[in-house]
């Protein structure tokens, strides 16, 4: 039990380090700076920052939420972020079976633990990113569509490939009886990304779950006057939501949805 707690507690701090960077990339997707050997710096006074300015969450609680060289606001991104990365991570951990000793672990489950902690990765950037710059950034979602297809080729999931094909073709076809209005091309990539991590039929419970997440915030947003009907907001962040909601309940959801039909 001290080794699992010790694991987790690696696990979570991990989690920041990595949501850190997530910020850094974020940010760098959008303002075209290289996103490996760049110095971290303040976005208004343009001062570089040390690693006293740097330490997730923690640095954002000590300054306040501002600069120390200029007082300007820092995005509550940054810890929200950094925060999320180290609990999903840590959630990721949990439910492939939080094994305690990394010496007594097959290889493979090394490498799913790696990809199911990358693909939560790809969620964080890919919510964090729409819902700011409203794009699902193709720099991020290519690569995590090709890894996907490798990874699931090497585990002979040939169904999880069909799952991931099945899905973009979804969100393509919602494009085309929308004209171009409903959704857009980050989201069929997304799609078909969800499909291939979640396989089926647990992608069908992912989309399911990002829909009505969707409409329900959507209602909301119309109901607070905060949008007008017509108006779009960003999707990306619900098929996140959605995805990683799939990730652990996926199974739990489907056979509870089957078992009150069959009632």
């Amino acid at each position: 039990m001290e080794e699992i707690s010790l694991f987790v507690v690696t696990v979570f701090v991990v989690g920041l380090l990595v949501g850190s960077f997530l910020n850094a990339l974020i940010y760098r997707l959008k303002s075209g700076e290289k996103i490996l050997f760049s110095r971290s710096h303040c976005l208004k006074c343009n001062r570089v920052l040390t690693w006293l300015d740097l330490i997730p969450v923690f640095s954002w609680l000590i300054l306040r939420g501002r600069c120390r060289y200029c007082c300007s606001p820092i995005s509550i991104q940054y810890p929200l972020v950094e925060l999320s990365t180290a609990l999903l991570f840590v959630f990721v951990f949990i439910g492939l079976g939080a094994k305690p000793a990394p010496i007594a672990v097959e290889i493979m489950d090394l490498v799913t633990l790696g990809f199911y902690l990358f693909s939560a990765a790809v969620f964080i950037v890919v919510f964090a990113y729409d819902l700011r710059y409203g794009l699902i950034p193709d720099k991020v979602i290519l690569p995590a569509i090709v890894i996907g297809v490798l990874y699931k080729s090497f585990l002979g999931r040939w169904e999880d490939l069909l799952s991931g094909l099945g899905a973009g073709l979804f969100f393509l076809a919602i494009i085309w009886l929308t004209k171009g209005k409903g959704m857009g091309g980050g989201d069929v990539k997304l799609g078909a990304f969800i499909g291939l991590l979640l396989g089926w039929p647990n992608a069908l419970a992912g989309l399911y779950l990002s829909f009505v997440l969707g409409a329900i915030v959507s209602l909301g947003l119309i109901a607070t006057r905060r949008k007008k009907f017509g108006q779009t907001i960003p999707f990306g962040p619900f098929l996140a939501v959605g995805a990683i909601m799939a990730m652990f309940y996926g199974n739990w959801l489907i056979d509870w949805y089957f078992n009150a039909i069959l009632r």
